[in-house]
């Protein structure tokens, strides 16, 4: 089977995701008491939620924001979706 060179690259590229392609995941986060100051508790899961990517825990939920994005910078994910959990909205 002859194959042209571009019949090759066009088989190449429609078989290779973007580089600049990444996983997407949501970011859960709560409050919890830990002795008498209220912390921020997060996680990133990805879109089967089966396991963590990764978690952590921060004094707000400013501060849980940016640890779980960074980490998710390392991690080479983005974050499409955030769910509150224990956070009663007004």
């Amino acid at each position: 089977m002859n194959l042209k060179a571009t019949e090759i690259v066009s088989a190449l590229v429609e078989e290779m995701a973007s580089p600049f392609t990444k996983a997407e995941a949501t970011l859960q986060y709560r409050p919890f008491r830990l002795g008498a100051d209220w912390k921020w508790y997060w996680v990133l899961l990805p879109k089967d939620r089966n396991k963590a990517l990764a978690s952590g825990q921060a004094d707000s939920r400013a501060e849980a924001a940016t640890a779980a994005r960074l980490e998710a910078r390392k991690l080479h994910i983005v974050i499409k979706d955030i769910d509150v959990l224990g956070h009663k909205k007004k």
